[in-house]
Order: C-alpha cells, then sequence, then structure tokens
C-alpha cells in the first residue's frame, strides 16, 4: 500500500471543495504547482494527485505543516505524520510481513489472501442495484443530504438533515438522481413531503433520524422505485458494509472498498466505508444488501466500547430505529 493511501483519505474528509484544497496548497507556500495538478470533483481522487505531486517534489511536510497551522495542531496523526512520513493509520488491510511469491505447489494454487473472503456472486452487483433505486437526494433549507424510501411511502433521513416539520415541508427529495452509462445526468423525479399530516413526520435528535411522509406519490411510483424493507439484523466487527449515497449532495454513488465495520454497540456502527457530507441520511448495507444502519457522522472518534480513536464512519444501528419508530406507532 502506497505510504500516503491514509493520508489522502484523511485530508479528505477535512477538505472536499475544491476552494478549501487550493487554499491549503497556497498556505504550503507552493502556489506554482496549482497549474500542474490534476483537478476531480472527487476528493479523495484530487488529493491524492496532490500528494503524488508533492511527493515527487519531496515537499510533503510543507503540505502537513500547512493543515496543522489550519487549525488541526492538536491532531495527533497529522503530528506524527509530520515527524514521520512512513506513519499510517491501523488498517484491518494492513500486512505486517510480506511473504514471497513462490511457485504455485499442487495443493496451493490458490489463497484468500486476507484470511477472509471476499468473494460474491455476481448477483450481488444486480441486487445493489435494484435497492439502489430507493435511495434519494435530499434538498432542504439547511442543505443537502440522503435518505432511502421506506414502506407506506415513507422517506427515512437524519435529524440534522431535515429537523422540523417546518423543514420538511419546504424540503425536496430527488429520486434517479444519477448518471447514465455514457456519464450524463438521467431525468429524475422531485417529490415533495407531507409532514403535517396524520403519522406524517417523527424525529428524534439524540439518535439522529427523522421519518417523513411522502406527498401524493403514487403506487405507480412505488413499484418504479420500490422500498428498503427494514428487520432486525445482527452485525459484526470485521463485516462487509456498502453505503449507496449522494455524497456532497452529487449524484448516486456507491462506496464499495475498504468498507470494514470497526466497532459496534446496540446504539452505533462504525466502520471505514467512505462518505463525504451530503452522505448523511444514506443506508448502511450489509454483503445481503439488508440494511444495517443509518448513516450520519465521521471522523476521527473513540471507537465503540475502546478507548482507541480512528478516523472512522458511523451510523444508527438500525435495530434502535426500528424500535423506536415503530414505538411511536409507524408502520414500516
Amino acid at each position: 500500500m502506497w505510504k500516503f493511501t491514509e493520508l489522502t483519505y484523511f485530508l479528505a474528509s477535512l477538505y472536499y471543495r475544491q476552494d478549501e484544497i487550493e487554499n491549503i496548497i497556497i498556505k504550503s507556500g507552493h502556489r506554482d504547482y496549482l497549474p500542474f495538478i490534476a483537478v476531480s470533483y472527487k476528493a479523495t481522487v484530487y488529493w491524492t494527485n496532490i500528494i503524488l505531486h508533492y511527493e515527487q517534489r519531496k515537499t510533503v511536510k510543507d503540505l502537513l505543516l500547512a493543515v496543522l497551522n489550519d487549525g488541526h495542531s492538536d491532531n495527533e496523526y497529522l503530528k506524527a505524520m509530520y515527524l514521520d512520513e512512513n506513519t499510517t493509520f491501523k488498517s484491518p488491510y494492513a500486512i505486517n510481513t510480506v511473504t514471497p511469491i513462490t511457485p504455485p505447489g499442487k495443493k496451493e494454487l490458490e489463497k484468500l489472501t486476507q484470511g477472509k473472503s471476499t468473494l460474491l456472486p455476481i448477483s450481488f452487483l444486480e441486487i445493489g442495484l435494484k435497492k439502489s433505486k430507493a435511495v434519494a437526494r435530499v434538498v432542504t433549507s439547511l442543505g443537502l443530504g440522503s435518505g432511502f424510501l421506506l414502506n407506506n411511502k415513507y422517506v427515512l433521513t437524519n435529524n440534522h438533515v431535515i429537523d422540523s416539520k417546518e423543514t420538511a415541508a419546504d424540503a425536496q427529495i430527488n429520486l434517479n438522481y444519477q448518471n447514465s452509462l455514457t456519464g450524463g445526468l438521467l431525468l429524475y423525479e422531485t417529490v415533495k413531503l407531507d409532514p403535517f399530516s396524520d403519522k406524517g413526520f417523527a424525529t428524534s435528535v439524540q439518535n439522529d433520524w427523522t421519518i417523513v411522509k411522502l406527498k401524493d406519490f403514487t403506487d405507480k411510483q412505488v413499484s418504479t422505485y420500490e422500498y428498503l424493507p427494514l428487520k432486525e439484523v445482527t452485525v459484526q466487527k470485521d463485516d462487509f458494509v456498502n453505503i449507496i449515497q449522494h455524497p456532497g449532495g452529487d449524484t448516486k454513488q456507491i462506496a464499495l472498498y475498504h468498507n470494514v465495520v470497526m466497532a459496534i454497540n446496540n446504539e452505533r456502527v462504525q466502520y471505514l466505508t467512505d462518505t463525504l457530507p451530503g452522505s448523511s441520511g444514506s443506508p448502511v448495507f450489509n454483503v445481503q444488501w439488508d440494511v444495517v444502519a443509518l448513516h450520519h457522522a465521521g471522523g476521527e472518534m473513540k471507537l465503540v466500547g475502546a478507548a482507541d480513536k480512528l478516523l472512522v464512519n458511523e451510523g444508527i444501528n438500525i435495530n434502535l430505529i426500528i424500535k423506536e419508530i415503530r414505538a411511536l406507532g409507524f408502520d414500516i
């Protein structure tokens, strides 16, 4: 693994807008690099191009110093990187020793390289594409987020995305907001919400969820976009979880890489799967495409049940949300 792989993800979590990123380059004293670094709308790709440029010129420490001086002087990871550029986060994919490749014997033709199979049936992709239809972009006066359709014409998102009936009444969701095979934006549908109807709205500040009734949502639309059924599930450390989302309020995307659950309890699930602001309210899926959590936050935080800090993303355990929503009389 490239020694700066984890740094790219870390910096992308801090700076994801082009103007913010370019400001850090300028603060590092290397404004002259800007014309020679390929820009990407994906923050992780942009940061990869940036760090490669700095690495080639042996000026990575200038970049790190600029970030430290930009309000992150107490960040232990950045300080460690500044002192020793080989520092990396502890990753479940990290290999402590390298075994030389030898010609295979008759009994050792293939291997599970990390001791746990990542093989999946090809139908996994087909099922995921079908599930993705229920994932929506949420547009509110507070900003952009994500959400997903539930049974009986509801949408589920975070409280910090839709915090009140008034916010919901002015909000809308975009369905099918995604790119075509050729890269163009598909024709998408806009649906309003009906929070003031009977059983039209409920929210939890503590556990960061909001459920809202869809307005004038037809049976034809239900059959087109379907919904994600909720059921109690079991999640364990080292499980793989995938997130279909609208990162940055952009078109629908999926995070499939380094998607390992790092910690879990009855309230929270923490994982390495990538997200960005705008991904809040996305469904977190296991490999069976069951919803296991409602994504809501990310950053360098303490792992649940441990004192260690790690750069992770976090969702609300779906079992908790199901219990709370049904206790309020919602049929989901």
